[in-house]
Order: C-alpha cells, then sequence, then structure tokens
C-alpha cells in the first residue's frame, strides 16, 4: 500500500491540487459577484499570502532566497554537482532564478485574465475552451522538453475534452439562451483565448525549470510578482479598486488566499514530478470536482449527461495516467536518471562551464 502511494504521489498531489483550485475558484467567483475586480482579487489574495510565505522562508529557510537571484553562479566543484541531482538549478541556477521569475509574471497574468473571463462569460463556456490546453501542453512539452505524450494520454485527453462538454453544457454548443451583450461576450471569449496561451507556456516553464527549486521559493516569486502585476492589470483594463463591504467578502478573500496558498505548493510539487501530459490530463479532474461542489452548494441533480461526463474522466484518467506514471518511471530507472525520487534535466537548455572550461554536466 506504501508503495502504491510513493508510486503514484506525484498523481494524488495533483489531485489534491486541483481539488483545492476547485475550491479557490468559487471563493474568488464569489468574491466578483460580490461587486471586487478581477484585477483586485488577484492583487488581495497574494497580498494576504505574500507576508505568509516570505515570513516563514526568511525566519525557517532563508538560504532559499538564493533560489531567486538571477546572479547566482553554477557550483564550483565537481565533487558538489556529483553530490546533488542533475537539475537546471544545479547545472546554471542563474537561468532557473530567470525562469522562476518569468513563470511567476505568466501565472500573475493568467490569474488576472482567468477571473476576467470569468466575470465576462459563464464558467461553463470558459472551461470548455480552456480545457481543451492538455493537447497543446502535452505536445509542446514533448517536442521542447523530450517529454512521453503517448496515445494513451492523447486519447485519455480526447475523451476527458468530450466529456468536459457533457458536463459544463456550454450554451454555444447546446444551445442554451445566454444573457449579456455580445461585445462582453467577445471580450469574455478572447480573454480566456489569452488565458489559454499564457496558462500552456507557464506549464512549459515550470516543467523546464525542473525539480531543484523548492515550492515555497517559487510560491514566494509568484506572490512577489503578482502584488506588482494586479494593480496594473486593473489599470489596463480600466478597473476600479472596491472596498468589500460585508465580513463575508473578507472571510472569502482569506479562504482564497488560505486554500490559494496550499493548493499552489501540491500543483508545483506535483508539476515537478510529473510529465506536462499526465498534469494536463489529471487537470480535467477540475471539472466534476467544480459540479460536485456546485450541487452541494446549490443543492441541485446532476443529470445523465452530466454523469456520463465524469464517469468518462474518471475512468479515462485512472486507465491512462498511472499506465504512463508507471512507463515514464521505468525508462527513467533503465537510463540511470532516477535516485529516490524524479530529476529534470533537458538537453535545450543551456550548461554552464566551470572555471577549468569544462561543462559542469
Amino acid at each position: 500500500m506504501l508503495d502504491s502511494i510513493q508510486r503514484y504521489a506525484g498523481p494524488l498531489i495533483a489531485v489534491l491540487a486541483n481539488l483545492g483550485f476547485t475550491l479557490m475558484d468559487a471563493a474568488a467567483q464569489s468574491c466578483t459577484q460580490h461587486g471586487l475586480a478581477p484585477g483586485q482579487v488577484a492583487f488581495s489574495r497574494m497580498l494576504l499570502t505574500l507576508p505568509f510565505i516570505a515570513i516563514y522562508i526568511i525566519f525557517r529557510q532563508p538560504a532559499l532566497l538564493d533560489q531567486l537571484d538571477p546572479r547566482s553562479r553554477p557550483f564550483q566543484h565537481k565533487e558538489a554537482i556529483a553530490a546533488e541531482p542533475e537539475t537546471l538549478l544545479v547545472r546554471n541556477p542563474a537561468l532557473a532564478a530567470r525562469l522562476i521569475w518569468l513563470r511567476s509574471f505568466l501565472t500573475s497574468v493568467e490569474l488576472c485574465l482567468m477571473y476576467a473571463a470569468l466575470s465576462r462569460i459563464p464558467l461553463s463556456e470558459f472551461v470548455s475552451v480552456f480545457m481543451t490546453r492538455a493537447f497543446l501542453i502535452g505536445f509542446l512539452c514533448w517536442i521542447l522538453l523530450k517529454e512521453a505524450f503517448g496515445w494513451r494520454l492523447q486519447l485519455a485527453a480526447g475523451i476527458s475534452t468530450i466529456a468536459v462538454a457533457l458536463i459544463v453544457q456550454p450554451p454555444f454548443l447546446f444551445g442554451d439562451p445566454v444573457s449579456g451583450d455580445a461585445g462582453t461576450r467577445v471580450s469574455g471569449f478572447l480573454l480566456c483565448l489569452a488565458c489559454f496561451i499564457v496558462d500552456t507556456l507557464e506549464m512549459v516553464v515550470l516543467r523546464a525549470i525542473g525539480a531543484g527549486p523548492n515550492p515555497s521559493i517559487m510560491m514566494l516569486g509568484y506572490a512577489t510578482t503578482c502584488v506588482l502585476v494586479g494593480p496594473c492589470f486593473m489599470l489596463v483594463a480600466g478597473e476600479s479598486f472596491t472596498w468589500p463591504t460585508t465580513s463575508l467578502v473578507y472571510f472569502e478573500l482569506a479562504v482564497v488566499a488560505g486554500i490559494g496558498l496550499v493548493a499552489q505548493l501540491a500543483f508545483v510539487k506535483a508539476m515537478q514530478m510529473e510529465t506536462g501530459g499526465i498534469m494536463s490530463v489529471i487537470s480535467y479532474a477540475q471539472i466534476p470536482m467544480s459540479l460536485l461542489v456546485q450541487c452541494l452548494a446549490v443543492g441541485t441533480i446532476p443529470n445523465v449527461l452530466q454523469v456520463l461526463g465524469m464517469g468518462a474522466i474518471l475512468i479515462s484518467g485512472v486507465w491512462a495516467v498511472p499506465l504512463m506514471a508507471q512507463i515514464s518511471e521505468k525508462r527513467k530507472e533503465e537510463e540511470g536518471e532516477i535516485d529516490g525520487s524524479r530529476t529534470d534535466s533537458y538537453t535545450l537548455l543551456p550548461v554552464q562551464a566551470d572555471p577549468e572550461g569544462q561543462s559542469t554536466k
């Protein structure tokens, strides 16, 4: 039992992260319904998160701050390199730091775009477009990072995409009437498309960074960047800052920040353990989770199509993800690239030389 949990720790952590994102998104959407601007919700979430993660790192693990320094130098002694896992952080810490900040910027922009899109189009339509990113993430990770994106994951992604449409039943597919003017809907879909592109790039960059950086330092970079990006997005989008009028809104913001912190740490850890293709397929689990949360909150019962869709996502994911994770694990063991935990070393990323002019790889 313990061996099975350890073997599939990455997918299990990813499922828990998606559950956290589901609860966070529900609370964030409620905040926007209470009059807060999308950029303000993103800014407030990270403004509450930043002090906690910064205090923890400064007082408990101050050495981690070097992982955010783009001026960092690679290890100078081959003995130190041999004692460390073969990761980008070890081979080229300066590049790793730059990628961490790039990923933080992309994730901050994505968060603002997502909340802005959800304020203009229904969640069902947003999800139907956004979740198709699984194919692009898997393809890019295969092309750029040489990660496996086999037919099992492709089939699971295709089945899950169709299942998403059955679950959320978007008006543009099922012909249901929609409210709002055409201009608002067009802007909503454009924001959704932008979110789609930015999130895909963010996932690829996160996989390129690999398993070296501590998830808490990744969260610190994300929170710091989002505190700066949020107000800028509000200015560009013409949003206005509104003080919460009730204690319920403050509570919802605290829920968004707290659950978002735990979910983001779990997500980064899972991304360091699994391929982009596997993580993109697991992300489909958010859809049945969202439906169940909505049913519990509103008191509705899923219809037949929704039940079929949830079953399709569950069955295809359980079939494809463990098999691909096992194949990936076995391949790394055969290549001698695993030592107790997964590490990543991509040949397309530059390697700095040591003082003697020899590669530190």
